[in-house]
């Protein structure tokens, strides 16, 4: 549900096929609620993030994967352009088992809207693993049911916009 700000906090619960491994359904929009696995390691903590463009040196990759949820400014930020990405290099490949984004609360949380995440071992056969219609909202975890294996992580607006992620906490089973 939307508050006044339309900040739209929450969860997804991501299913998917075992044999096609894409998603089939979302079974919760996001709402109030944050419920990553406590046991699992953030293993995208301080990797490295490219981004298609580099909106100000204020805001680099980096401030993505750095442990800060603060939702303002500075946050990882691409200039206005079609298709606006990140990549996180997360080393080795990791069994996905969650994922949590905080995006910009400051100021245009509505930038972070369309979002498809990719995931795979190989930045050319990347597996699309979420793909949101509309806005994100101030934060959202997203919950596989089967876990999702890659080494690259890839954000991506499905239009013409800014990308903008104060952070991006990714969670593997090991």
């Amino acid at each position: 549900m939307a508050s006044a700000d339309n900040a739209i906090q929450g969860r997804y619960y991501v299913r998917s096929t075992a044999e096609e491994h894409i998603i089939t359904e979302v079974t919760e929009t996001c709402s109030s609620g944050n419920e990553l696995p406590t046991s699992s390691p953030n293993v995208a903590l301080n990797k490295p993030v490219s981004l298609s463009s580099y909106y100000a040196t204020s805001s680099p990759g980096s401030l993505m994967t750095d442990g800060s949820r603060v939702p303002s400014w500075p946050c990882a930020c691409t200039t206005y352009e079609k298709y606006p990405e990140a990549v996180v290099d997360l080393g080795l490949p990791f069994a996905i088992t969650a994922m949590y984004i905080v995006n910009r609360g400051d100021c245009c949380p509505e930038r972070l809207h369309d979002l498809v995440i990719q995931v795979g071992d190989d930045m050319s056969n990347l597996k699309t693993i979420f793909n949101n219609t509309g806005a994100i909202g101030a934060t959202c975890t997203v919950l596989f049911d089967k876990q999702q294996q890659g080494r690259y992580v890839k954000l991506y607006i499905e239009g013409t916009s800014f990308l903008t992620v104060c952070e991006l906490e990714v969670y593997s089973s090991g």
